[in-house]
């Protein structure tokens, strides 16, 4: 059988009405009869009574006014499979209008710079490599941004502060002016520099490196500009004595003359009596302290006897002989040093030879510790 045999279109049997035919041996999968099947010819008719086809070619362009025919779908309110099986034909389903579809991305989304528009608030979801081009944050209370000058709040929102650790602190970019992260000891207090000039109204500091007072005019330079006055405590009494090695405040009289002492501190002036009776050997008068050089600073020596006598003193054992004193019978000799007599070297005594021992002589030495 072939294609387009004439067949009636009207009860009549009128042979010049005719249907384009198409010939059918095959019908959904299965062998069938040969038979001849009109074709269907889907139009509209227009308001000025032409017919137009629905049927659109593909690959064919658009045109304004094509006719089309709506796509109805199905309501489902909770959408769900309406088909027996998987690969069955199933209508569209929507809700309030709108087309059901997956939330499932089954592959990955094309490569492309188109904008997605606004995303919504979802939390969890990766939405991958994302430039962001500027960010303007907020200014109130909750929000990361805060406004010049604003008055800051108990329980303001902001972001924490990170530093690095850096204990010996190095050059980190060669160029002045580049960007670099703060820097804190291992205690985490931050590294500053005080540069040159003034610095004032500083109420508390724990730890201060390179920094230091100094006047305006160097040693055995011609005297300029006003000199830096240093203070102390005016005293009508004796302080407190503290431990040693404590810091002291300074102590002047009520007219603000400093107070000094003579010689050494009260704690490092030490005092000896010997006697020497019936010997003319060498006899300590003062004996020898480690690591510590006695330089003497009073000699008071009598002599109890009707016999003459020298007395030879030294700075150590069979050491350099530092003074002769010539001793009348039943006489004495007092020596206040303005300036004390020098002991040569530490870890010694000092001794006392007379020139007879038929004679009782009395010493007693007064002496400071140095080192």
């Amino acid at each position: 059988m072939s294609d387009n045999v004439n067949l009636p279109l009207t009860g009549s049997g009128d042979s010049t009405a005719l249907a384009s035919t198409e010939e059918v041996t095959t019908l959904n999968g299965g062998a069938v009869t040969a038979q001849h099947v009109p074709r269907a010819i889907i139009a509209v008719r227009t308001a000025d009574g032409t017919a137009v086809d629905v049927g659109k070619a593909e690959d064919a362009a658009s045109a304004t006014g094509d006719a089309l025919i709506p796509i109805a779908a199905k309501r489902s309110d909770t959408p769900a499979n309406t088909s027996g099986t998987d690969g069955d034909y199933e209508p569209l389903q929507v809700a309030s209008g709108r087309l059901w579809t997956s939330a499932t991305v089954d592959a990955a989304l094309p490569a492309g710079t188109n904008a997605i528009g606004k995303l919504a608030a979802n939390s969890g979801v990766d939405i991958g490599d994302v430039d962001v081009t500027s960010i303007v944050p907020g200014t109130g209370a909750t929000n990361l941004g805060k406004a010049v000058d604003s008055v800051a709040g108990g329980t303001d929102t902001g972001v924490a502060l990170l530093a690095v650790r850096d204990d010996v602190l190095t050059t980190l970019t060669p160029v002045d002016g580049d960007y670099v992260p703060l820097r804190v000891n291992a205690q985490g207090s931050v590294h500053a520099t005080i540069q040159s000039g003034s610095l004032s109204n500083v109420a508390s500091v724990d730890t201060l490196s390179e920094a230091f007072v100094q006047g305006d005019t160097a040693h055995d330079s011609v005297d300029a500009g006003a000199p830096l006055k240093i203070g102390g405590k005016a005293r009508t009494t004796n302080p407190t004595a503290v431990a040693n090695a404590d810091r002291v405040n300074a102590i002047f009289d009520d007219l603000g003359r400093l107070v000094v002492v003579l010689n050494h501190v009260r704690d490092l002036i030490a005092h000896q009596h010997t006697q020497i009776a019936s010997s003319s050997s060498e006899t300590t008068i003062v004996s020898a302290v480690a690591s510590t050089f006695l330089d003497l600073t009073s000699l008071v020596i009598t002599n109890q006897t009707a016999t003459a006598v020298n007395v030879t003193i030294k700075d150590a054992t069979a050491g350099t002989t530092r003074m002769i004193i010539a001793l009348a019978a039943n006489g004495g000799a007092v020596m206040n040093f303005p300036v004390p007599v020098t002991q040569a070297a530490v870890n010694n005594n000092w001794t006392a030879t007379l020139s007879s021992a038929a004679v009782t002589v009395n010493f007693f030495t007064q002496f400071v510790k140095n080192v």
